[in-house]
């Protein structure tokens, strides 16, 4: 994987309309089923709230770390680099993982638009959250931590339709 296809995804991801979201979940959801559900593959945690989301999610990653629990961070935005948004035990998840979930979540979206399952084409902030919930970055850690936005409509489970852990 190139730093150029890494550099294309991400356009890609943030061509993507940012503004005029619809309340509701159906298109996270559509998404979320086309690509068999990742979010219910594992334990969550999710945060929310209005202040001190980002430094919550960082010390429970720390204890669950420390205790010996693979974990996965996902949290918004990103200051620096993309990559922020994911992290697995505190390290970046690599480039070649961006790009999978972003392909993999934009072709998903194709085909859900096609098959009638979403009726529009996903906003940035309904395609990013799922990014991270596919392919090799989930597979490797047993616990995930969640912060979510204000509005806390679009991260993966928020989107589930069992209970959380």
């Amino acid at each position: 994987m190139t730093r150029e296809e890494y550099r294309a995804a991400l356009d890609d991801l943030f061509r993507r309309r940012r503004f005029g979201l619809r309340p509701g979940l159906e298109t996270v959801q559509g998404i979320l089923a086309g690509l068999g559900h990742p979010e219910r593959k594992f334990p969550a945690i999710h945060i929310t709230g209005s202040k001190g989301k980002g430094s919550t999610a960082v010390m429970a990653q720390s204890i669950l770390t420390a205790s010996g629990l693979r974990t996965g961070l996902f949290t918004s935005p990103h200051l620096a680099t993309y990559r922020e948004r994911a992290r697995i035990d505190h390290r970046l998840i690599p480039r070649s993982a961006v790009v999978d979930g972003i392909r993999r979540v934009e072709a998903t979206a194709r085909e859900a638009e096609a098959a009638g399952t979403i009726d529009r084409p996903p906003t940035f902030f309904e395609a990013t959250p799922p990014s991270p919930s596919t392919g090799s970055p989930a597979r490797r850690w047993t616990r995930l931590l969640l912060r979510s936005g204000s509005g806390a409509v679009s991260t993966p489970r928020t989107c589930s339709t069992r209970a959380s852990a």
